[in-house]
């Protein structure tokens, strides 16, 4: 439930010895007032004082052998545009890699990661999640305004995990909170955790999980900058932890399921591709429609795609 990066550097030491110290207090406030405005905040900056100042406890969950995990691609060609797993999967090309030059949640510029999307128990289907995510409509969309008649056509690459693997879960905003009683359990069991560290690291560790948690869970993003404290603490993660995912909400959904970000190795070492999908989503007044348009054929490989008509479903 709970993992430390001090851990990974010193393993001989007791809970007792976790202490808060002033550098400690210090950069946490500093890294608050930087989060304000980030718009001209030096990354450097960010990544020294979360690799020097913020040791505090993180909570792990488990992904378990045989969840789906997701991923949708916006498609605008047809069946005929991702012809393999590798068209789906994290960007392995260094030219497409070249000219991403911004931040994301959990990248840095140029550097691939790959964002999955999971089911929960408000919405099973993992598939729909990641659609929520991929959409550009739904997600400038302004619920006071109804749809003009309009639709998007998504990819949707399936892996299953296969074998258990250990992840950050950041997962505990405020609006996070609000709306998934699962979370709320969680935070509660993470703080029981902690019940036998020194009371003030105790607080200085819930207080960091919130905090990152929130910058997980940011809705209003006016450009890529919003994600560098994010982005930092994704490769202090990557880096210190060891760890090779993160689990974190999925906004979009309106915080009823769950995103996770996996590094390139963590991908080829713990998920297998298990199949896809295309869907449309159609968009009309208050409402949008998700209806699977085609599925890989049973004798379909991974290398080389072979789509056909799926049975009309509605979501």
């Amino acid at each position: 439930m709970r993992r430390f990066i001090d851990q990974y550097v010193d393993d001989k030491k007791s809970d007792a010895t976790f202490s808060v110290n002033q550098d400690m207090l210090l950069g946490f406030e500093l890294l608050k007032a930087i989060s304000r405005d980030l718009s001209t905040a030096n990354y450097k900056q960010i990544s020294n004082i979360l690799n020097t100042g913020m040791y505090g406890a993180f909570s792990g969950t488990v992904v378990e052998k045989g969840t789906i995990i997701c991923r949708a691609r916006t498609n605008r060609c047809g069946p005929t545009y991702f012809k393999s797993e590798k068209d789906l999967t994290y960007i392995s090309d260094p030219n497409v890699l070249a000219r991403m030059q911004y931040y994301g949640r959990a990248n840095l510029p140029a550097q691939s990661i790959f964002y999955g999307s999971l089911g929960s128990e408000q919405i099973p289907m993992a598939h729909l999640t990641s659609v929520f995510e991929c959409s550009d409509r739904y997600r400038t969309r302004d619920p006071a305004i109804p749809y003009a008649a309009e639709e998007e056509i998504f990819s949707c690459g399936i892996w299953r995990a296969k074998k258990n693997f250990e992840v950050v879960e950041l997962v505990f905003s405020k609006d996070v909170l609000q709306n998934n009683p699962y979370v709320s359990h969680r935070l509660e069991m993470y703080k029981e955790a902690l019940l036998d560290m020194n009371p003030d690291f105790r607080k200085h560790c819930i207080e960091i999980l919130r905090f990152m948690s929130e910058e997980f869970a940011k809705k209003l993003i006016t450009n890529s900058d919003d994600y560098k404290i994010s982005c930092a603490y994704a490769n202090l993660i990557w880096s210190k932890l060891k760890l090779s995912g993160i689990l974190f909400p999925s906004v979009q959904s309106g915080y009823h399921s769950f995103n996770i970000a996996l590094t390139p190795r963590a991908v080829d070492k713990f998920l297998q591709f298990d199949s896809a999908v295309m869907v449309r989503v159609k968009y009309k007044g208050f409402e949008m429609f998700v209806e699977d348009l085609y599925r890989l054929k049973s004798n379909s490989s991974k290398q080389r795609f072979e789509w056909e008509h799926c049975p009309t479903r509605h979501f």
